[in-house]
């Protein structure tokens, strides 16, 4: 599971953000579920927090999206669900739709 992603601009938001975050973490920890923190990484990611802040708040563009989507490809989680060979890219679905 991805964690929510923090805010622009909004101190007591991503307060709450943060807690829900650590929160998730411990849910999916006692349930075997892995879990990545996206809040602190997003946090600190300039296109991310640069990107929302242009637009709602919230969403950035494309940048902060691809920042998001480097994360997640080097998450171990998400390698060890796809596969090491890098799944889908490597022309099979192992199983997966």
């Amino acid at each position: 599971m991805v964690g929510p992603p923090p805010v622009a601009d909004d101190t007591a938001m991503n307060g709450r953000i943060g807690a829900l975050s650590s929160e998730l973490g411990e849910v999916c920890s006692s349930l075997g579920v892995p879990y990545l923190a996206a809040y602190p990484v997003m946090l600190t990611c300039e296109p991310w927090m640069r990107e929302a802040a242009q637009g709602d708040g919230s969403h950035p563009n494309g940048g902060g999206y691809e920042a998001l989507a480097g994360v997640v490809a080097a998450w171990e989680g998400w390698r060890s669900w796809c596969g090491q060979a890098g799944w889908p890219h490597d022309g099979g679905d192992k199983g997966r739709g």
